[in-house]
Order: C-alpha cells, then sequence, then structure tokens
C-alpha cells in the first residue's frame, strides 16, 4: 500500500465529495473512511476498485494513489470495469 495517499485526498476534493461521502460509499464509519485516507488503515482490493469506480479512475491513476511499487492491475481492473 502507498505513502502516497495524499493524492487520494486530491482526488475526493476535485470531486467536491466530503470524507463523510466516501464512507457512505465505501459502507463504513466516516472516521473509518479517514483513517484509511489518512494511511492509518490499509485500503482493501474491494474498497480500491469501489474507490475507482467512484472516481473513474484509470489503472494508472489507481497505481499512482494507491501504490508504491508496480504492480499488475489487470485482473483488479477488469472486475472494476
Amino acid at each position: 500500500m502507498s505513502k502516497k495517499l495524499y493524492k487520494l485526498k486530491g482526488v475526493r476534493v476535485s470531486h467536491n465529495k466530503t470524507q463523510k461521502q466516501m464512507a457512505e460509499v465505501l459502507k463504513m464509519a466516516e472516521t473509518s473512511y479517514t483513517k484509511r485516507e489518512n494511511g492509518d488503515i490499509d485500503i482493501t482490493r474491494n474498497e480500491i476498485i469501489a474507490i475507482a469506480k467512484e472516481f473513474h479512475l484509470s489503472p494508472n491513476q489507481i497505481i499512482e494513489i494507491f501504490f508504491d511499487e508496480p504492480v499488475d492491475l489487470k485482473e483488479t481492473y477488469e472486475v472494476a470495469i
């Protein structure tokens, strides 16, 4: 998981979404989402997929936001579509 999750906040803010709204998208408490966005709790594969769908993220954007090392997102991205 990436230490670059500040980019997730940037995407969220650019889409005019609050942490509360994202928590609702992910069906969790706002504090749980905040901990994920701050990097205190790892974001699961299913949560990444839900976030990618919400913001219409490309595979490259997913890698840039969520991962520090190269990953093969083919399977994950196909599931998200």
